[in-house]
């Protein structure tokens, strides 16, 4: 989950698609905490039931490389759970904890394999991609969520140091990128919008 080079986000069309598309999509509620938390893939894969109500999702740890470890950076943080997201959380609880029922198990981790097992990265980034063909959705990283989030955080005018803190990123530079980027965007709109008299 190392920062990309280029920043790659989502445009609201490709979004409505996303959100239209997803129900029924096992992974709908990790579009939900990308999006809307901003967390890392390792961060949703690490989450528990217990690190998440309708006030606070609290992050405390990620999976990464198979195994449970501190979040990226030591970025422990509290970030305000977003109404859609647990609205998203209730559905998929119920569904996830009436397939473990059936099959004898149990877990308290958030995203699991039909038996309780963590996921693998790789299996969810081919299931996101195969999503994404079937609802002809481009391609792009699934960083590409976070990133929208960042950027639309720097777009609403929240302080450089807030995105920062609620990003968990390493240093505040990383975040400055996106703020370039809207700010490229705010430039272009600026001109765009001069009269013509041609």
């Amino acid at each position: 989950d190392s920062e990309p080079k280029e920043i790659v986000v989502w445009e609201p069309d490709e979004l409505r698609a996303i959100f239209s598309a997803s129900d029924g999509f096992k992974y709908r509620l990790m579009i939900f905490l990308m999006y809307y938390e901003g967390l890392r893939i390792s961060e949703c894969l690490g989450l528990k039931y217990t690190d998440i109500d309708e006030k606070i999702t609290d992050i405390k740890r990620q999976y990464y490389r198979g195994e449970i470890c501190p979040p990226k950076h030591k970025s422990y943080r509290k970030l305000p759970t977003h109404p859609d997201v647990f609205a998203a959380l209730q559905v998929h609880r119920q569904q996830h904890e009436r397939e473990m029922a059936r099959r004898g198990y149990r877990t308290e981790y958030v995203l699991t394999t039909r038996t309780g097992k963590l996921l693998d990265y790789h299996n969810v980034r081919a299931a996101f991609i195969r999503f994404y063909r079937k609802n002809g959705i481009p391609e792009k990283k699934l960083h590409a969520y976070r990133a929208t989030f960042c950027t639309e955080l720097c777009r609403a005018g929240v302080p450089l140091e807030v995105a920062s803190k609620l990003m968990g990123h390493k240093s505040i530079e990383v975040t400055a990128r996106h703020y370039a980027l809207v700010k490229a965007d705010v430039q272009a709109e600026a001109i765009n919008k001069l009269p013509s008299f041609i």
